[in-house]
């Protein structure tokens, strides 16, 4: 039991049915030392118990409970930043969730603590990978080669596996050269087809005859020749990569795009189908899709493929602007500058000057037509942005089974998606998640790097002829809600658009519904009655019936309660608040006062004022002494306009009393006492 420790991670596994008497073990004696932890007493021999209980976690994978242990035991003893295997553990446990700042911290503590670490080879392939997701790619092929060079400690992977990484950085360097001769050396390997390394080894070979750089050579026939023959070359490689591994996504989306170029649009189509259903989470895929789709001139299914893959990286700056691409040349400017704007955010200028060329290009465009026009427009081919990220996804593009066709032909339109076989079945909407376990280290590298922007230069050029239509500022076709059917009819017969106008009603009958007739509701029942409740007794205060029967009431008012829970109001009141704390800052905000059942909009000058439901204030600040300064002049101020207010009695002849009941005599002078609205002030603390 003691021999499975923290240094057997990544060296075996609990996956198969004759380890699963192991499993058990460990699980066993799991459970024996958290039974001693409630009777033990000494505080390093918990810390120990743990740490134990934390490494065991970690071999059966259960990162949560290891993690767990780890912070209990780091808890007890603050000095285990000197205990090398407790750090390596914990940074397996930062590396697994994506810690990586810490992860980097613990495993780099433990080559300061021992250097002569059983595992140290092992750490230096978990920083390389942990540099090279954060794009550090000189740092992680640092480590990658020490993991290699060091042949006296402990890896998990084996040598070939470590060289295919070392060549995966090569090639995320640009040096394309040193990578291919690292691949094909690897091929050479007596240990590459046990490790079923071989097809990842083609696959690599096989992308960088794709996006290899041609030979300097002014004839373009000659060139496009070359290109050509570099691309049945990356075919043939690929094809024995899906041979060799037919379970990699990657593979095919390299196969998909090498037909793509070649303009054979059926086979791309289908492979990026295989694509999918082996890796259906990667944006860049949908995204090959949708520039597949508009080759074709099929621009709604282009358009639900880019929103497929907006939907699982919103920030794919290649989707956005494709998607933006399409909306302009359909014709729909401001889609597509609100697309290219999306497709800029967090890059700067370098990243694709002719793209924000194009985003200047359209704005000032859209400021010459006249305000008011562009809401007029007919409605474009394809629905609008916002519209297009609440439709169903069709069948055809989520599907995880697709007929292979058995005709082959480049003019043939790729599958469309029927209007009639839609899903509510979305996309994903996360980013693939990639796992480090020593299992799968091999799958983090399957990302492709994006090659040249496809974006068509006839849409940046200055040259009028062939610059996409621009929008038209005619008077068109527009309903609205306040219009009649008679108006409606009258509008659609005399209408000179020629397009089809918008339906009014989808009714089967077709007719324009008649609004419902108003119920009859007394005025009772609009208002009715709210109930009251008087407290006698502190009992009654506290008792459960009065909690149910004020939940049971949507509203209710309760009196008394104060008094009989001796609650001393004055302690809110204004003079023991600028006693006890003068100085305290408090919100006001300060609201035109109107009626009751009376909201005017006065923000604005130029539009008529009308009944708004969001009332309009101003915010300011003071404090409670101020405030107090402030309530006590609005006070007498409104005492002064009594008294100087004149008012006559009315006097009832019958009785010969005073019929007005908010009058009173003093000294013989009638005065009346106005209960007039407070101000309008909302005050926050």
């Amino acid at each position: 039991m003691l021999n499975d420790n923290i240094l057997l991670y990544g060296l075996i596994h609990f996956d198969k049915p004759d380890d699963l008497p192991r499993r058990q073990f460990l699980l066993m004696a799991i459970q024996f030392y958290e039974d001693k932890l409630r009777h033990e007493k000494e505080s390093l021999q918990i810390t120990q118990y743990y740490i134990n209980i934390g490494h065991w976690h970690l071999l059966l994978e259960d990162f949560s409970k290891a993690l767990s242990a780890y912070q209990a035991a780091y808890a007890l003893d603050t000095k285990l930043n000197q205990n090398a295997e407790f750090l390596f553990g914990l940074g397996i446990v930062y590396h697994h969730y994506g810690i990586d700042n810490h992860a980097i911290r613990a495993y780099k503590q433990v080559l300061y603590v021992d250097s002569q670490f059983p595992r140290r080879s092992d750490i230096h392939l978990r920083l390389g990978l942990i540099y090279k997701k954060l794009g550090d790619y000189s740092s992680s092929l640092k480590y990658f080669q020490r993991a290699l060079g060091d042949s006296n400690s402990v890896c998990s992977l084996t040598r070939s596996e470590l060289s295919y990484l070392i060549g995966f950085v090569h090639e995320q360097q640009g040096h394309l050269a040193d990578a291919e001769s690292l691949y094909e050396k690897l091929l050479l390997q007596q240990d590459i087809v046990a490790t079923k390394l071989e097809g990842k080894v083609l696959r690599q070979i096989g992308w960088l005859y794709f996006y290899a750089p041609l030979t300097n050579n002014s004839n373009l026939d000659s060139l496009n020749v070359e290109r050509e023959n570099q691309i049945k070359k990356a075919i043939n490689t690929l094809e024995q990569a899906c041979k060799c591994d037919p379970t990699c996504g990657i593979t095919y989306y390299y196969l998909g795009r090498c037909y793509a170029e070649l303009r054979k649009h059926t086979e791309a189509f289908y492979t990026y189908r295989n694509c999918v259903d082996k890796l259906d989470q990667n944006a860049d895929v949908w995204c090959s899709i949708g520039v597949l789709y508009q080759h074709q001139n099929q621009t709604m299914d282009a358009l639900q493929a880019f929103v497929c893959a907006i939907q699982i990286d919103n920030k794919h700056a290649i989707a956005w602007m494709d998607l933006g691409i399409l909306y302009e040349t359909s014709g729909q400017a401001q889609d597509a500058l609100f697309c290219y704007k999306k497709a800029i955010i967090d890059k700067d200028e370098s990243w694709n000057p002719d793209l924000i060329n194009r985003i200047n290009q359209l704005q000032s465009c859209l400021a010459q037509i006249p305000e008011g026009a562009i809401g007029k427009q007919p409605r474009g081919p394809l629905p609008k942005v916002e519209e297009a990220f609440t439709l169903p996804i069709p069948v055809e593009l989520t599907a995880k089974q697709q007929q292979m066709a058995t005709a082959s032909s480049t003019n043939t339109p790729l599958p469309t998606s029927s209007s009639n076989n839609l899903s509510i079945q979305q996309c994903p909407s996360a980013s693939e998640i990639v796992s480090t376990t020593p299992s799968s280290i091999l799958t983090t590298n399957v990302k492709p790097p994006i090659d040249v922007v496809r974006i068509d230069k006839r849409l940046l050029t200055n040259d009028q002829s062939i610059r996409p239509k621009r929008i038209k500022t005619e008077q068109t076709l527009s309903f609205t809600s306040n219009a009649s059917s008679i108006d409606l009819q009258q509008m659609i017969k005399y209408s000179t658009s020629p397009l089809p106008p918008l339906p009014v009603s989808y009714l089967p009958d077709g007719h324009v519904p008649k609004p419902p007739q108003m119920p009859k509701i007394g005025s009772l029942d609009l208002n009715p009655a709210t109930p009251s409740v008087i407290l006698e007794t502190r009992r009654e205060a506290t008792s459960a019936q009065l909690q149910q029967y004020c939940l049971s009431q949507p509203i209710c008012i309760v009196r008394g309660l104060a008094n009989v829970l001796k609650l001393d109001l004055g302690l809110f009141s204004t003079k023991t608040l600028v006693e006890t704390q003068p100085d305290h800052t408090i919100e006001v905000h300060t609201q035109r006062q109107q009626a009751i059942d009376e909201n005017f909009d006065f923000s604005s000058v130029t539009t008529p004022l009308k009944n708004v439901w969001k009332y309009q204030s101003t915010r300011s600040y003071t404090t409670i002494a101020k405030y107090a300064q402030y309530q006590a002049y609005s006070y007498h101020d409104m005492v002064k306009d009594e008294l100087n207010e004149p008012i006559l009695p009315t006097i009832n002849t019958n009785s010969g009393s005073i019929a007005n009941s908010n009058m009173i005599m003093t000294n013989g002078t009638a005065k009346k006492i106005i209960n007039k609205p407070p101000s309008k002030h909302n005050i926050r603390s």
